[in-house]
């Protein structure tokens, strides 16, 4: 796993949860890290964590705003000089019968637009140099239709379409894009919209553990991608 020392590597939602673990995990091989999230306090705190393992910057960006999207990449390229790989992280959810137009709009805003928006600003980077990696965490509801949360899979039905499209567009270059399919994980996703699932859910799966699938699909060799991954817990329970 050599092969992710020194790179720049920009996750998105990369302030706590499974952003936070990955850039742990990639902090230990040496890569460089621009945490992007909505919250100052807990990006901070993630900088602080991981600063002392390699160089780290935050920047503060809701990934559905277009705008601050390329600002904040712009600045990412300023401080950093590339973008060596994309982990498209950021999410949020609701189910269906709590699903306001306002949450509705914000569902998608975030977790389909907000994938758009940083991947059509990276893309270029990437192209430009033919090479890097682009990793979208999307879900289990990507691949499963649910019968409480309709809405949010159709966010995530959404990006499995843009990233299977976007891997054709790229696959004559060695631009790598990457699905990724994980079943529910013990971060705050559900807690922040109110539902109290508890951690010791069967389905529940450690968000460390995803985190090194996550770092094992990274450090493929560079004529190689995982580019549809599903992952869920063995003997699930409910």
């Amino acid at each position: 796993m050599d092969n992710l020392k020194g790179k720049v590597v920009v996750i998105t939602g990369g302030s706590e949860g499974l952003g936070k673990a990955v850039a742990l995990e990639l902090a230990e091989k040496g890569a460089k890290l621009a945490l992007i999230a909505r919250g100052e306090q807990k990006l901070k705190q993630a900088v602080e964590e991981l600063s002392n393992k390699t160089e780290t910057n935050y920047y503060i960006c809701d990934v559905s705003n277009p705008e601050a999207v390329g600002r904040t990449i712009d600045s990412v390229v300023c401080d950093f000089g590339t973008i060596d790989i994309l982990v498209n992280n950021a999410g949020v959810y609701y189910e269906d019968e709590d699903c306001t137009s306002e949450k509705t709009v914000q569902m998608f805003g975030i977790n389909t637009l907000g994938v758009v928006f940083v991947s059509n600003k990276v893309v270029p980077i990437m192209q430009a140099k033919n090479k890097g990696q682009i990793f979208n965490v999307i879900s289990v509801a990507g691949v499963e239709p649910g019968n409480k949360w309709g809405i949010y899979a159709a966010t995530k039905y959404a990006v499995r379409g843009f990233t299977d499209s976007l891997s054709q567009k790229l696959i004559q270059t060695n631009v790598r894009v990457m699905g990724f399919y994980p079943n529910g994980m013990d971060t705050n996703i559900f807690d922040a919209a109110g539902y109290n699932f508890g951690k010791d859910y069967g389905w529940m799966m450690k968000k460390e553990n995803i985190a090194k699938i996550i770092l094992f699909m990274l450090s493929q060799p560079d004529d190689m991608v995982i580019n549809h991954l599903e992952v869920r817990k063995v003997n699930e329970k409910t």
